[in-house]
């Protein structure tokens, strides 16, 4: 997966990447892998941004080892930049950068150290790095393992779908169960695609009323674990007990990953655990592992497959996502079959749920109810997940788990959360507005609040990250002056956290007005 994800990356700057991992390491064992892969990918697509020539090698191996524990050593080697002593000391905390001048130079504030070092003392594990100035760096870190038993549910292989397969759940009905209108607008047109028909509930009790009405009616269950009302958990148990549908398949689809979250949706009586965002292809094949199509339903209508090559129909393939910052839009773009609608209505309907998603987690933090903002964190997870925003995914993670954990000071983890949150909106920010460039409305141009555009630039100048607040305060009337593409610009520099850049770009395209000078003055 790291492959997939670094390997184009690095080759396009000219790299190599190389994945050592030599024979012998213990084959399965019980741990995150999610959030081994996102520390992995953090340090790699570090190493590929600070490394102009050269390669990044990633490294495993396998230092102590018993009968029932494993503890892994995981390397991230270039050939880059390297990290003076000095400074060695900083790295791992948020906005840390080694060098002030490295920040203008490649982007960056040091968050995903921060990050990557928080995951992996999460996981009981330690995090280190050595370093020579001009020569390079090597990353490095340790996790412990228990090894995998007979009792452990072990993954199978998902199957790559072939193409020219058609709708692969054809005839099945689902029952899908989740409180985001998004997670379930987006599970119910997956389906609906693959040819199947879903129906919605918005928590665990609307479900049970429904298998009570009927309870032969649907192939499987996918059921979201945190939701209010009734939970996951409790309507699974229901489901055993109560309706007493010990067959009918459950599937828990959940943006938790930890191993107790996994185990307590085991102990429900789930089937098996699918994780948010959904990935088509996986969703696919677990649903045909549990659910058999009804033979006598005729197939819902679909729309022409994805899957169905261009030449039948004499198209094109879609082209990609424009890019946005913050988003991975290209993953974005093949999970959504290129639907560019669709995806803005899942923008706006983000923006919309979640606009002051970070207050109100600050205020619930504020006011002793962990409870509560770790259930919104969960839940913004979830569809944060469905828009490609890993890195607000991520922050949001290491966050829920702190407060999980009961961690007592939770400001760093706050304060980056609050920054890549802020960073996804103003990236959204252009998106949500649909004025054509350079061209004003019936009302004529939207006036530009000078005292808010003085502001932003003076925040740009002090390299304050109030800007980015302003700058979604600002957007609508920013891009109905001079356009979208200058808009996203600036968009663009400021989630880089290049202020030097934007503050010019704003000179730019939004100039400071002319003095008029002294009264009566020519």
């Amino acid at each position: 997966q790291v492959e997939s994800l670094m390997g184009q990356l690095a080759r396009t700057k000219g790299l190599g990447l190389r994945i050592d991992a030599p024979p012998g390491l213990a084959n399965w064992l019980r741990g995150d892998p999610l959030r081994l892969e996102q520390v992995l990918v953090n340090l790699v697509g570090n190493a590929v941004k600070f490394t102009e020539r050269g390669l990044v090698q990633v490294r495993v191996r396998q230092p102590d080892a018993d009968a029932d524990r494993v503890r892994l050593r995981f390397e991230v080697a270039d050939t880059g930049i390297g990290i003076a002593p000095e400074h060695l000391v900083t790295l791992g905390r948020p906005f840390t950068q080694a060098d002030g001048t490295i920040s203008r130079r490649f982007g960056g504030t040091g968050l995903g150290l921060a990050i990557s070092k928080h995951l992996v003392e999460l996981m009981g594990g330690t995090f280190g790095c050595d370093s020579a100035l001009g020569v390079g760096s090597t990353f490095w870190f340790e996790l412990p393992y228990a090894r995998a038993t007979a009792d452990d549910a072990l993954p199978a292989p998902v199957p790559t779908p072939a193409p020219g397969l058609g709708p692969r759940l054809r005839g099945r009905h689902y029952l899908v169960v989740d409180d985001s209108h998004m997670n379930r607008d987006l599970l119910e047109r997956a389906l609906t695609r693959e040819g199947a028909r879903a129906t919605l509930a918005a928590d665990g009790r609307l479900a049970l009323d429904l298998l009570r009405a009927q309870p032969q009616g649907f192939a499987a269950v996918l059921m979201d674990i945190q939701m209010p009302v009734m939970d996951g958990l409790a309507a699974t148990r229901a489901i055993r007990d109560e309706l007493k549908l010990v067959a009918l398949p459950v599937i828990a689809f959940t943006a938790g990953v930890l191993l107790e979250q996994r185990q307590a949706a085991r102990d429900a009586g789930v089937n098996d655990i699918l994780s948010k965002p959904v990935d088509l292809n996986e969703l696919v094949a677990v649903l045909q592992r549990w659910s058999a199509p009804a033979a006598a339903e005729a197939p819902a209508p679909t729309p022409a497959p994805a899957w169905e090559s261009p030449a039948e129909h004499d198209l094109e393939p879609p082209a990609d996502f424009p890019a946005i910052p913050g988003l991975d839009t290209r993953r974005a773009a093949l999970q959504l079959d290129h639907d560019w609608d669709f995806f803005l209505a899942l923008l706006r309907d983000f923006a919309a749920e979640h606009a002051d998603a970070a207050q109100r987690i600050r205020l619930d933090l504020e006011c002793g109810r962990r409870p509560e903002a770790a259930r919104a964190l969960h839940t913004l997870r979830g569809t944060a997940g469905n828009l490609g925003a890993h890195d607000l995914v991520q922050s949001a993670a290491v966050l829920e788990a702190a407060i999980s954990a009961r961690q007592p000071d939770l400001t760093p983890l706050l304060e980056a959360f609050g920054t890549q949150f802020a960073a996804v909106l103003a990236g959204l920010a252009p998106w949500l507005e649909e004025p054509v460039a350079g061209v004003p409305d019936a009302a004529g141009e939207a006036p530009l609040d000078a005292a808010r555009l003085a502001a932003l630039r003076d925040a740009l100048a002090h390299d304050d990250l109030a800007a980015l607040d302003l700058l979604r305060t600002l957007q609508p009337a920013l891009a109905k002056a001079q356009g979208q593409p200058a808009v996203q610009s600036l968009a663009a520099a400021m989630h880089r956290l290049d202020f030097d850049t934007a503050l010019a770009l704003l000179q730019a395209h939004w100039p400071e007005p002319a003095d008029p000078g002294p009264p009566g003055s020519a």
